[in-house]
């Protein structure tokens, strides 16, 4: 239900793609990617890494995989220095992806009322609402047991027995919480990173996963 088209999949992917481009360059490697993908995962569609010998070189990219994580939580509000910001945007610049960083409040005020529209459909939508309560693991036990869904410990939450988790994610999921934790967070970021494709398909998808992921190195 949350991603019927395989689009946030296909993101995944490049994002994978990415780590394994910078991997082969610090092991000697060519990291050329080539992408010929599908929609329909019939297993036809391939994203090839190149592995003909090259000299070896440690990106700092590459250094930063061990340490790089997403957050879901409040942040600490401080701007980002213009070059910090130059910097990202050389860091994801590619072809057929387009990065847009937005700092202004006002940008960001109504990039989170999108935000917040959207959040609050969804979370009305009882089939989405079915799927993330059997997506979610409440615990590392059931997390590492299971080797899928979202272990809760990333968002921030304690670790709780599965069955307490699904009852109190059923009563707390609703447009008004969820709502304020993503303006909590939105209005707490240093900006918003928005990243486009030229085409709305599964190669342009892949683009823009490598693309955020050198963002996020």
């Amino acid at each position: 239900m949350v991603d019927p088209d395989d689009h946030h999949l296909f993101v995944s992917l490049g994002c994978a793609t990415e780590n394994l481009v910078q991997a082969a360059r610090a092991h000697g490697l060519d990291g050329g990617v080539t992408a010929n993908v599908r929609g329909d995962l019939t297993g036809e569609g391939l994203i090839r890494v190149g592995t003909t010998r090259a000299p070896a070189f440690r990106s700092p990219l590459f250094e930063a995989m061990p340490s790089r994580q997403s957050t879901r939580t409040e942040y600490s509000g401080r701007p980002l220095a213009l070059s910090g910001l130059d910097l990202l945007a050389c860091a994801s610049a590619g072809a057929g992806v387009h990065l847009q960083l937005c700092t202004a409040a006002a940008d960001i005020e109504r990039i989170l009322s999108a935000v917040m529209q959207a959040n609050g459909m969804q979370i009305q939508d009882d089939a989405f609402r079915r799927e993330l309560l059997q997506w979610i693991r409440f615990n590392r036990a059931d997390a590492l047991r299971l080797g899928d869904g979202l272990y809760s410990g990333a968002s921030g939450n304690p670790s709780v027995p599965a069955w307490i988790g699904r009852l109190a994610l059923d009563v707390l999921l609703t447009p008004g919480c969820d709502g304020d934790k993503y303006a909590v967070q939105i209005r707490s970021s240093a900006g918003i990173a928005v990243f486009s494709s030229e085409l709305n398909d599964p190669a342009h998808w892949v683009a823009v996963g490598r693309s955020f992921q050198r963002f996020a190195l």
